[in-house]
C-alpha cells in the first residue's frame, strides 16, 4: 500500500492537481485510504468503493487467491468466459471482454502480492488519521464490506458516511451504473 500511495501522491503532483476528490474502488479503497492517512495535503474528499477490509486478525478476502490464477491462465490460453462463474455472471459480454483483455496483463507476481497484502497490511488502524470528508459506497451482496465494517469505518474516520447500493455485488459501476453515480453525484455536488 505504501508504494501505491506514493505512486498516486506523485500522480497527483505531476498533474498540478491541488486536493483532488480520489475516489478508490476495490483495493484502490485500500490505496486511497493509505494516501489519505498519510499525504493529506495532497488529498481532497474520499469516496472509498467496496474496499476489502480484511487484515491482521480480520476475516479473509472472500475471494481465495486461486480464483484470479485461475482467471489468469485461462484468458493466457484463449480459453472462452466462464459464465457460470458466480462472480462474473452477471456481468455482460462487453465487460466480460474487457476483463479477459487486461487479465493477462497483470504478472502473477503482482496479483499474488496484492493478494497478500489484503491479509497482512491493517487499513483499520489507518482510518482516524483521514482527515478528508469521505463516502463509503458499498454493496448489498458483494461479501466485502459488511453493515458491521461500515459502521466501523464511519465511526473511525472523523468525518464520513456510507451508503449502501441494493442489489449489486462488489463491481457496483458494473452491476447499476446509475445508482452509482447518482451516489458519487450527490456526495461531491454536497463538496
Amino acid at each position: 500500500l505504501a508504494d501505491y500511495a506514493r505512486d498516486t501522491a506523485n500522480f497527483i503532483d505531476v498533474l498540478g492537481l491541488e486536493r483532488p476528490i480520489v475516489l478508490g474502488h476495490s483495493m484502490g479503497g485500500r490505496i486511497a485510504i493509505k494516501l489519505a492517512a498519510e499525504h493529506a495535503e495532497k488529498t481532497g474528499p474520499l469516496i472509498l468503493v467496496d474496499p476489502p477490509v480484511s487484515g491482521p486478525g480480520r476475516r479473509k478476502y472472500p475471494i481465495p487467491l486461486q480464483w484470479y490464477y485461475d482467471g489468469l491462465d485461462a484468458a493466457a490460453r484463449g480459453d472462452p468466459v466462464d459464465k457460470s462463474n458466480p462472480v462474473l455472471r452477471n456481468w455482460t459480454d462487453e465487460q466480460l471482454e474487457l476483463r479477459h483483455e487486461w487479465l493477462p496483463t497483470i504478472s502473477r507476481k503482482t496479483i499474488e502480492q496484492s493478494h497478500r497484502s489484503f491479509e497482512e497490511e491493517d487499513i483499520h488502524v489507518l482510518l482516524p488519521a483521514v482527515k478528508s470528508e469521505t463516502l463509503l459506497i458499498y454493496a448489498e451482496k458483494g461479501g466485502t464490506v459488511t453493515e458491521e465494517d461500515a459502521d466501523e469505518i464511519v465511526t473511525a474516520i472523523p468525518n464520513a458516511r456510507c451508503q449502501r447500493i441494493k442489489g449489486v455485488g462488489h463491481m457496483i459501476p458494473w452491476d447499476d451504473l446509475e445508482a452509482f453515480l447518482c451516489a458519487v453525484r450527490a456526495f461531491v455536488e454536497e463538496g
